[in-house]
């Protein structure tokens, strides 16, 4: 909570993750510990495939940076 209103913001995440990349790695190696363990990691494979698709190689970062961007402008117009 980089303001220190009590909530972590998207933008608030996107720079902790961008500055500490390295406090998330075991996070990283637990989600590819259980995509082995449930389903199998093929599965997986393709539901990343799909989003991937979707979302046409943009990174988390970028999808929440676009989010975040669609929330504002939802504001905006809340607003006018």
């Amino acid at each position: 909570d980089g303001n220190g209103d009590g909530n972590v913001s998207r933008e608030e995440w996107l720079l902790f993750n961008k500055s500490q990349p390295l406090l998330l790695f075991p996070a990283y190696q637990m989600q590819e510990a259980l995509r082995s363990k449930i389903i199998g990691t093929g599965w997986w494979q393709a539901m990343q495939e799909k989003r991937t698709a979707q979302f046409r190689q943009q990174n988390i970062f970028e999808i929440l940076e676009q989010m975040n961007d669609e929330d504002n402008e939802k504001r905006d117009q809340m607003y006018r």
